[in-house]
């Protein structure tokens, strides 16, 4: 929700740019206001309106897409734990895909942050493994 309304603050900004530019130009062109009177108005509008619009749109958008990387990452959370409860705690073996740009310390991160009893973490980390591969 945050990223959609950043962008439409932003474009909300940029259009009234356009027409705080396009108002000033008009009233000099027309003899309502003096050269400077129009360049500061239009420095004025955005000052006032412009630039902290587009702020704002700029600090929502960017806040949304940190939102999203955190649902994102709850969900695979939901997903692990959903696992470990329908398939059972015994039945679950936690893996990786080979070799990795990640580091043992960033795996076991992630499985610290599914606050397991430790006696399930060691059956996902060890135990199931060592039963199904008979190494005890």
């Amino acid at each position: 929700m945050g990223k959609t309304l950043g962008i439409i603050l932003i474009i909300g900004g940029i259009i009234v740019g356009i027409i705080i530019t396009y108002l000033m130009s008009v009233y000099r062109s027309e003899g309502s206001l003096t050269a400077g009177a129009a360049t500061l108005g239009m420095v004025i509008g955005f000052l006032a309106l412009v630039l902290p619009q587009l702020g704002f749109g700029a600090f929502l958008l960017l806040r949304g897409r940190q939102e999203a990387i955190d649902t994102k990452t709850a969900t695979k959370q939901r997903q692990m734990l959903g696992i470990i409860k329908t398939r059972g705690q015994d039945k679950a073996v936690w893996g990786t895909n080979g070799p990795t740009a990640f580091t043992h310390s960033h795996i076991l991160s992630q499985i610290d942050e599914l606050n397991l009893k430790p006696q399930i973490k060691r059956k996902l980390l060890r135990d199931n493994a060592r039963k199904i591969l008979k190494l005890n």
